[in-house]
C-alpha cells in the first residue's frame, strides 16, 4: 500500500471519527434540550391547573355575594320588580 493511499485513508478515518463525534454531541445536546422542555412543561400544566382552581374559586356565587356585601356594602333587595319595556313586536 503506498503511503499516499495510507495518508487518505488515515484522513477519511480521521474525518468520519470527527463527524460521528460531532452528531453523538448534538444528539446529547438535544435530548437535554428535551429533558428541560419536558419538565418546564409539567411545571406549565401544574400552574395552569393551579389557575384554573383558582378561576373556579373566584367564580363561585357565593363568595362573589360575600364580596358585593362586605367590600361594596351591597345588600339583597326585599323583593324584586320587572318593569316591562314595550310590547315586544316589531314597528
Amino acid at each position: 500500500m503506498s503511503f499516499k493511499r495510507a495518508a487518505w485513508i488515515l484522513a477519511l478515518v480521521v474525518g468520519l471519527s470527527l463527524l460521528h463525534l460531532s452528531l453523538h454531541t448534538r444528539n446529547m445536546k438535544l435530548k437535554y434540550e428535551v429533558e428541560d422542555l419536558k419538565r418546564v412543561t409539567a411545571s406549565l400544566r401544574t400552574e395552569l391547573r393551579e389557575l384554573k382552581l383558582s378561576a373556579s374559586r373566584k367564580k363561585e356565587l357565593g363568595r362573589i355575594e360575600n364580596l358585593a356585601k362586605r367590600k361594596l356594602h351591597m345588600v339583597r333587595p326585599d323583593s324584586i320588580k320587572y318593569i316591562k319595556l314595550g310590547s315586544g313586536e316589531a314597528d
